[in-house]
C-alpha cells in the first residue's frame, strides 16, 4: 500500500505532463492519443500501487486540462 504522499506526487506530476502536452499539441485527436499513452505509461510503472480512484481522478484531471 502506497501512502498518500506518493499518490499526490504521483497526481501533480501528471498534471504536469498534461499541462505540457497541451502547450506542445495542436489538434485534438493527438491530445487524446497522447492522454491514453501517458495513462498507460503511468499504469505500466506503477501498475500495482496506484488505486483505481486515483487513476479515474487522474484520468478526469486529464481531461479537463486538455477540453481548454
Amino acid at each position: 500500500m502506497v501512502n498518500i504522499s506518493n499518490e499526490f506526487s504521483w497526481l501533480y506530476v501528471v498534471r504536469f505532463l498534461g499541462l505540457l502536452l497541451v502547450k506542445n499539441l495542436v489538434k485534438y485527436k493527438y491530445r487524446i492519443r497522447q492522454i491514453s499513452i501517458l495513462l498507460k505509461i503511468i499504469l505500466v510503472y506503477k501498475r500495482t500501487e496506484i488505486n483505481s480512484y486515483i487513476i479515474i481522478f487522474i484520468t478526469l484531471n486529464l481531461i479537463k486540462i486538455y477540453m481548454k
